[in-house]
Parts: C-alpha cells; sequence; structure tokens
C-alpha cells in the first residue's frame, strides 16, 4: 500500500472513535466544528477532472471501510459518513453528507451517507431509493485569514 494510502487508513482508525464519541457527547454541528479547527479543509477543492476524483474518492472510502472492519470502534453509518466526508474534503474532494429516513414495518430509520458526483461512496447499494434524503448542507469552508 503507498504512502499516502496508508497515512488515509491511520487516519481513519484514530478519526472514527473520535467522530463517534463527539457526536454522541458533543453533537454533529460541534463536531464539525471542531474537526474543521483540527485540520480546516482545503479552501478550494480539486480541479482535477471529475471522473479522476471520483476514482479518489472511491479509494478513500474503501480505506476508510476498512477502518470500520478493523478498527477498535463499532461506528455507525453516521460516524462513518462524517469521518469520510471530512477525510475526503481534507483531500479536496466536495463530497456530500448525505441523510435521509424512511419508515418501515412502522418503524422510523434514518442512514447517513456520503455521495460525490452522484455516486454514493460508502455503500453497496443505493441508499436514496429507499431513504428520503434531507437538502445537502453546503460545506463549511474556512477562509483563509
Amino acid at each position: 500500500m503507498p504512502g499516502a494510502e496508508r497515512g488515509i487508513l491511520l487516519r481513519a482508525f484514530i478519526l472514527l472513535p473520535v467522530v463517534a464519541k463527539s457526536l454522541r457527547l458533543i453533537g454533529f454541528n460541534r463536531t464539525e466544528s471542531f474537526l474543521n479547527r483540527l485540520l480546516p479543509p482545503r479552501c478550494s477543492f480539486s480541479q482535477q477532472p471529475e471522473a479522476r476524483q471520483l476514482i479518489h474518492a472511491q479509494r478513500i472510502a474503501h480505506l476508510v471501510r476498512a477502518g470500520v472492519r478493523n478498527g477498535i470502534s463499532a461506528p455507525n453509518c453516521l460516524d462513518e459518513s462524517v469521518a469520510l466526508c471530512w477525510l475526503l474534503r481534507r483531500q479536496g474532494v466536495d463530497a456530500e453528507l448525505r441523510i435521509g429516513v424512511c419508515k418501515e414495518n412502522g418503524k422510523f430509520e434514518a442512514h447517513a451517507w456520503v455521495a460525490f458526483a452522484g455516486v454514493t461512496l460508502n455503500e453497496t447499494d443505493v441508499p436514496h431509493e429507499r431513504f428520503a434524503a434531507f437538502d445537502v448542507l453546503p460545506p463549511r469552508r474556512t477562509e483563509p485569514q
């Protein structure tokens, strides 16, 4: 595995349990602010062709999934998606964190996933067919001071 990919995998191993704890203790907005202060996302997103970015994004999603399978915590879909989206944005990929809901057999369910260029990155099936997604929140970009 190339060094850059090892670095992303290591970040995923560390980030997944941190995100999981943070979401539970301080909530989504404060977790996002914490992550952006820790290591802000790039102010401008990559100008590479979308197809090349998609391949890069899919590889990062695969590495995060390996972190989920082999890490020390058991992150849920929101934990994984927040971590993946943040890692992608750090790499200059303008990923979207999607959250959707559905009611099945009288039971309310919610799910989170990450998409880029209309492709779901951290799911094998297509969640938007089952879950009604909320509007996409634009990423909070930090401006240089």
